[in-house]
């Protein structure tokens, strides 16, 4: 992987893989040393889903950011997102 964001949060300082817990953990850490103490890693990873198919994103391209592991789960989240964001499109025309 390069050298990326993603691969620096998934591993811990001495370069090893994070467990879920583990992740989890931190998440929890960077969110309340940002002031964010009401969100969640899953709330992140939802806004994370949603912000990229408001973006045009594919459900399989939003996988392969967010880790989710079926295309069903993608699917749902795209298929919400994407009636919400059709529907100010629509309006925005009118």
């Amino acid at each position: 992987m390069r050298n990326c964001v993603a691969s620096r949060q998934t591993t811990d300082d001495q370069g090893r893989q994070r467990s879920p817990n583990g992740l989890g953990t931190a998440m929890r850490g960077w969110c309340d040393a940002a002031g964010l103490q009401n969100c969640s890693s899953h709330g992140l990873r939802k806004a994370c889903a949603r912000r990229l198919i408001e973006a045009g994103a594919t459900p399989h391209e939003m996988m392969a950011v967010t880790g989710h592991k079926t295309l069903a789960k993608a699917q749902r989240y795209s298929e919400a997102f994407d009636r919400s964001t059709a529907a100010d499109r629509a309006m925005q025309r009118t």
